[in-house]
């Protein structure tokens, strides 16, 4: 069955000036999701934080926090991969630690975001009157 728009549902709809401003909106989420998925995660997050206090191997994660091995590693290459953790050999253990460039990247884009100076006028209660009128 194909269902027809009405012709009020396929016109297009009025542009406003800030439409435009929906792509530069879609590249700053796309930048600061890998980091939020990252630490979204309960165990991740524990994880990311037990790192922020010492670099340690994954048999030493795995034992402080009760995981299996598996489990630990693939969270592990979770924030890896984000850039927030960065991984390096010593004496055939891998070690874990916080990557401070990639802490960096996330919390200046964290700060972007939650600027309270960055806020729209018309984002504020009351700002934007106009909407649904």
């Amino acid at each position: 069955m194909v269902r027809r728009l009405s012709a009020a549902a396929a016109a297009p709809r009025a542009r406003h000036q800030w439409d435009n401003a929906g792509v530069e909106h879609r590249d700053r989420a796309e930048s600061l999701l890998p980091y939020m998925r990252a630490l979204a995660d309960p165990t991740r997050l524990r994880l990311f934080i037990s790192l922020c206090e010492s670099e340690r191997c994954v048999t030493d994660l795995v034992a402080s926090e009760g995981l299996a091995q598996p489990l630990v590693s693939h969270h592990l290459r979770a924030l890896a991969d984000a850039g927030l953790v960065q991984a390096r050999r010593a004496d055939g253990f891998k070690m874990y630690a916080v990557s401070l460039d990639g802490m960096a990247a996330a919390r200046a884009l964290a700060m972007e975001l939650l600027d309270p100076e960055g806020v729209s006028p018309r984002a504020r209660p009351g700002g934007n009157e106009a909407c649904c009128r």
